[in-house]
């Protein structure tokens, strides 16, 4: 119970960040938001590796990639009315023809945006977890056909952070020369595969501490000020990586302005500074009595994915309405609005089926 409590703390205070860096401008000079960039989606990854199940491939597709179908859908077939109303300039060419011609081309488009990464928002992070969870997948066969297997799992894991970060290489490698080919002059992500490869090590890292979690709150449920005092340290150490590395994005693929390999060094390092520093705070924090508190975290948590797939449409109107220098407790406010309308959203597509 608890140990579940404290990673439906830390993912809802992971979805309410996300929301509130996509109501912002994404320029430099945007300093929370830049703060924010440096940790968001490694903590989504790091705790998914925690959550790790051994699952099919046919049931991660119908967890992963039929709801990037649905959030596709449901992003253009409410930015067509918004745009014909004037409420946002759209840059969609389909959004200025009819509607039938405009639902044939979104579903046409569909397809490109899957290779060609753009298009679909905030939803790649389900394109790169199903390419992560598979290749976690391909490395725990090798692992248990090498007989790399002890009770405690730790030993199999280990061989397969080796395992993925030799065939992240030779992925890699594989993108470059395809690059070299396509004239890009040099690497080229394809279907979000670079992505994947950037998110990797904080999945395999997730699951690997998984087991030291129960021993490690254990200790901070009598010592919550300690964690309080460490999540505080580990944001300074993130903000100094923000001030000498600049942004990062894992959407992007951008590892921050020093030179290779130091920005490699700098991002990953700020990464599992900020997921950790989200992890102490979520430790820091008083555990809700069982009842309706206990219930709306709980519910908050697991209507994530559809917090992510929805939110990206309510930023948007947001943004081109209010302006993008809204005041950070105004920002705040609007988050958790729009988070509460993206559960209710999901809640509605749960009930009947289709997520």
């Amino acid at each position: 119970m608890e140990r579940i409590l404290l990673l439906d703390y830390a993912r809802i205070g992971a979805a309410l960040l996300v929301v509130f860096g996509h109501l912002y401008d994404p320029s430099p000079d945007e300093v929370l938001r830049t703060f924010i960039y440096q940790f968001h989606m490694p903590l989504f990854f790091f705790i998914s590796g925690m959550l790790h199940r051994p699952k099919s491939l046919s049931s991660l597709v119908r967890r992963l990639l039929w709801p990037v179908v649905v959030f596709y859908g449901f992003y253009h077939l409410l930015c067509y009315p918004v745009y014909h109303y004037g409420l946002w300039e759209g840059d969609y060419a389909a959004y200025q023809s009819g509607f039938v011609p405009f639902l044939c081309t979104v579903f046409a488009d569909m397809g490109r945006c899957f290779v060609q990464n753009k298009g679909l928002g905030p939803s790649w992070f389900l394109i790169a977890l199903f390419y992560v969870k598979v290749l976690s997948m391909v490395a725990t066969f090798s692992a248990r056909r090498c007989g790399f297997f002890l009770r405690d799992g730790r030993c199999v894991v280990l061989f397969e952070c080796f395992f993925l970060a030799g065939l992240c290489g030779l992925c890699w490698f594989a993108g470059y020369r395809y690059g070299l080919a396509q004239g890009y002059g040099g690497w080229r992500n394809v279907c979000y595969l670079g992505n994947a490869l950037m998110a990797m090590p904080y999945y395999a890292a997730g699951r690997y501490v998984v087991g030291l979690l129960p021993a490690v709150e254990a200790w901070f449920a009598h010592h919550r000020p300690v964690a309080f005092g460490l999540a505080v340290a580990l944001a300074g150490m993130v903000s100094v990586a923000v001030h000498y590395n600049g942004g990062v994005s894992m959407f992007c693929i951008l590892f921050g302005r020093q030179p290779f390999p130091l920005n490699v060094l700098w991002c990953y390092g700020s990464g599992f500074c900020g997921t950790l520093m989200v992890l102490l705070l979520a430790l820091s924090l008083p555990r809700c009595p069982q009842g309706w508190g206990t219930s709306c975290i709980r519910l908050g948590a697991a209507s994530l994915m559809g917090v992510l797939g929805f939110q990206y449409f309510f930023c948007e109107v947001v943004r081109h309405t209010l302006g993008l220098g809204q005041p950070y407790l105004i920002g705040f406010l609007l988050s958790l609005a729009i988070y509460s309308v993206c559960v209710l959203l999901w809640l509605l597509f749960h009930r009947y089926g289709i997520l």
